[in-house]
């Protein structure tokens, strides 16, 4: 049995599996089950694997049941057990975006880059990132669809949080699984639960990611998915499309206001962190330590300054 915190029924045949990534409810993968058959939504860090495996078990469905695996986007987060996955679930495709294909082939670039961000951390978080085989990829374009038993899987292709990202449309379920597309709300002890943004290098463009939140918000899905964390139903959607947008303006305004500044990391570090941590402990009672927060802010931070040094308009 999985752990009863790692397998949630969402009903219609949608199910969240707690990765384990940092601290518990903070990065979830989404199983779709009909028919027998399954499809995987995103692949989270190398050593979530046990856990999709215990899930599957709980279900009572074997390995060779899943036939897909969409992979969100090329963050180690998201994609980082996609080779462990294809060892333990030998009939699955792997879907991505055309640009994500070839690094799942062969990661290597991919680790580069998250060793510069992650440094000595890499390997605690990470461990083995193992590549998938390149005759089980397939880059989807927006619009291509997927059957599994009787339900189609529509693929979304929106830019923002990053270049490489698919969300997946499941109409029977009415569901969009989203990943970091739309935002992170992540279930943090002792927190207000309002929307944040990752500006993940190198790909963070805030009027694209407007258009797709927009987009999200407008697809008329009873629910989405997040990555970080859970689900949102359509009546809150405008809500947190709103905090979403506020976040978005405001790291444009981090950004414009640090520009002078000769060493900016420090000051968009600062400007980032006051801004999440009063409005996620707006009574000043932050814990002294916080993992995701942490982690996130260094990652923000990064991607904000790369934008503002080479994309940023004048």
């Amino acid at each position: 049995m999985a752990d009863a915190s790692s397998l949630i029924d969402l009903g219609g045949g949608t199910y969240q599996v707690e990765s384990g990534y940092l601290q518990d409810n903070y990065l979830a993968i989404y199983l779709i089950v009909a028919d027998g058959k399954a499809a995987v939504f995103d692949t989270a860090h190398p050593g979530s694997r046990s856990r999709l495996e215990a899930a599957l078990k709980e279900l009572d469905l074997a390995p060779e049941a899943v036939e897909y695996v969409f992979v969100s986007h090329l963050h180690l987060d998201h994609s980082g057990g996609a080779g462990h996955y294809a060892k333990m679930l030998p009939r699955a495709r792997f879907i991505c975006n055309q640009r994500a294909a070839a690094h799942l082939a062969d990661p290597s670039r991919v680790i580069e880059a998250a060793r510069e961000i992650y440094r000595e951390s890499f390997d605690s978080l990470y461990g083995q990132v193992l590549p998938v085989p390149a005759d089980r990829i397939e880059s989807a374009e927006a619009g291509a669809t997927f059957q599994l038993g009787n339900r189609s899987l529509e693929v979304l292709a929106p830019a923002g949080h990053s270049f490489h990202q698919i969300c997946l449309l499941d109409r029977q379920a009415d569901c969009c699984h989203t990943a970091d597309a739309f935002g992170h709300l992540p279930e943090l002890p002792g927190a207000a639960r309002t929307m944040r943004i990752i500006s993940a290098p190198s790909h963070f463009a805030p009027e694209k990611w407007r258009d797709c939140v927009q987009t999200i918000a407008g697809l008329g899905a009873a629910r989405i998915s997040l990555a970080h964390c859970g689900l949102l139903e359509q009546d809150e959607l405008p809500q947190r499309a709103e905090e979403v947008l506020a976040e978005l303006d405001a790291f444009v305004g981090f950004a414009r206001q640090s520009r002078q500044s000769e060493d900016c990391l420090p000051e968009l570090s600062r400007l980032i962190r006051a801004r999440w941590l009063s409005s996620l402990w707006p009574a000043g009672d932050a814990p002294d330590q916080c993992p995701s927060i942490d982690g996130d802010l260094n990652l923000a931070t990064l991607g904000l300054a790369l934008w503002q040094q080479k994309h940023m308009p004048d």
